[in-house]
């Protein structure tokens, strides 16, 4: 039977007129006296209630009705959404794991400027999505940041980081990582040939890398959210999203390595296999950002 997380109500004061806020504030003393789950003041200015049950919560369906009435005659806003409390160890025990690496300052990427591009509106929904600026020429990096120790870190002592996040969230990878890749055989990625600056020849030591496929909406089934949560164009959460992020294995078609971004050079979701391969390896600046479940509907 699948877990869903617990759901968080919140009210936000600067969302509201004053006596918009009254209405708020009013209708939160009144479903604490006569409700299980209360609303709690997380900050002066915040109002947030949480349902331990998620999804199957009792009393989800209640305060709903409730809400949606109270919205036809005053203009209060809140924000539905799941209430996330894993941490990277937990991250780590999903199927996909996403990956970031550490940073080297800007200038690691030589021309920076002339290769990254403005970033780019939705011609669907208008949102700047996170993460959309392309790349719209080929990299040159200056390998020398590898050979020094540029931060105290110990992850950055020579020959240096693995996993090397860039600031519009693309991944370069070592040649260690490379090989791990090659040698299981990992599918769903394609590697790219960067420049380096002292040969003005592809680099032997880091290859940026971007997946074969980008899956920024969900599973509807395992991953309930609310009406339009979701841009379908560019994967932008617009509304709560009420349970864990589920991919359907269908979709993959067999792939290790997905994207959660149309760009498909950042958010990159690792196998779980593939990803403690990494681990074990002591890949440096490798980070498990968030987890992603697989499910399957073929019949």
């Amino acid at each position: 039977m699948q877990d869903f997380p617990q759901i968080e109500y919140l009210f936000l004061r600067d969302d509201h007129t004053e006596e918009d806020w009254g209405i708020v504030a009013g209708f939160s003393e009144t479903w604490n006296r006569e409700h299980q789950s209360q609303f709690k003041h997380l900050e002066e200015n915040e109002l947030s209630l949480i349902l331990p049950g998620g999804i199957t919560d009792g009393e989800m369906g209640v305060i709903d009705t409730e809400l949606e009435r109270l919205k036809t005659i005053y203009d209060i806003f809140w924000f539905k959404a799941i209430v996330d409390n894993r941490r990277p160890e937990d991250y780590e025990k999903a199927d996909f794991i996403e990956i970031v690496g550490d940073a080297y300052p800007l200038e690691f990427i030589v021309n920076w400027n002339e290769a990254i591009g403005s970033p780019l509106q939705c011609t669907v929904c208008g949102k700047t999505p996170v993460y959309s600026q392309p790349i719209v020429a080929q990299l040159v990096v200056d390998e020398s940041f590898l050979d020094r120790q540029i931060d105290p870190a110990p992850q950055y002592k020579p020959p240096g980081l693995d996993l090397i996040h860039l600031a519009n969230g693309a991944m370069l990878v070592s040649s260690k990582v490379i090989q791990l890749f090659e040698e299981e055989k990992v599918k769903g990625y394609e590697k790219i040939n960067v420049v380096s600056k002292d040969t003005g020849k592809p680099s032997q030591r880091v290859f940026l890398i971007r997946a074969s496929k980008a899956i920024f909406n969900p599973c509807i089934i395992h991953t309930p959210r609310n009406k339009g949560a979701i841009c379908s164009n560019c994967g932008t959460i617009k509304g709560g999203i009420l349970g864990y992020w589920y991919v359907r294995r269908e979709w993959l078609a067999g792939d290790q390595i997905f994207s959660r971004n149309p760009l498909r050079y950042a958010s990159l979701q690792i196998e779980r296999k593939v990803f403690h391969l990494m681990k074990n390896q002591k890949f440096k600046g490798l980070l498990p950002a968030y987890g992603v479940f697989a499910c399957t509907h073929v019949e």
